[in-house]
């Protein structure tokens, strides 16, 4: 922030103050903003990982799911659909996805980087036509599951692009993690508008 007075001068006490903010009050909203950016800087994307999703990009996976509160709820739904149930009308009446009651869950076409981490993970681990066998746990709740078609992606991106985007993803990834592990540590209040903002996109 020295940097930024020194460089504004006077016009960044004017600046603070068209946004109704004093120096203490920036000073507090800035620093989740700094640590984030601080664990971005020391993170090293491993290249297997990258590799991975340079090959994930080259599929297109159609998907539906259910997402519900508990593991509990989402194991007994995985039961009911081994025993025959349609996964479709299950989605509908289960799913807390806002836009589950009228699209049955349906995700449409999925590409790399679409989903959050776990989700993605589990679901370029299956084949067409596989139902999750376990809940699949993201920060959203615990989700189920269903592949429907896989297809070569339509318009592929250019490699370097993918890598490039993929070690963005893969670092915010980790830097979300290892704030929030901190936090939790230091038993920061989460909800402070101070820190709200280092947890914007987590997955």
């Amino acid at each position: 922030m020295k940097a930024q007075k020194e460089m504004m001068g006077d016009m960044f006490e004017m600046s603070l103050a068209s946004e109704g903010l004093t120096e203490e009050t920036f000073k507090k909203q800035m620093k989740p903003q700094l640590m984030k950016q601080k664990f971005l800087a020391s993170i090293e994307v491993d290249e297997k990982s990258i590799d991975e999703a340079v090959e994930r990009s080259k599929k297109e996976i159609h998907a539906r799911h259910i997402l519900v509160e508990d593991e509990k709820t989402a194991k007994d739904l995985i039961k009911q659909i081994a025993d025959g149930a349609d996964f479709e009308k299950l989605s509908k009446e289960h799913s807390t996805e806002p836009q589950a009651a009228e699209t049955g869950g349906d995700l449409g076409w999925v590409q790399q980087g679409m989903m959050v981490p776990p989700f993605e993970n589990a679901l370029y681990s299956m084949k067409k036509g596989d139902v999750s066998k376990e809940p699949v746990k993201s920060n959203f709740g615990y989700h189920i599951i269903e592949v429907l078609d896989i297809r070569d992606t339509e318009e592929p991106k250019e490699e370097e692009e993918i890598r490039a985007k993929a070690e963005e993803q893969l670092a915010n990834v980790e830097t979300e993690a290892r704030l929030a592990e901190l936090i939790k540590e230091a038993k920061v209040d989460t909800k402070d508008d101070a820190f709200k903002d280092a947890f914007k996109g987590m997955n």
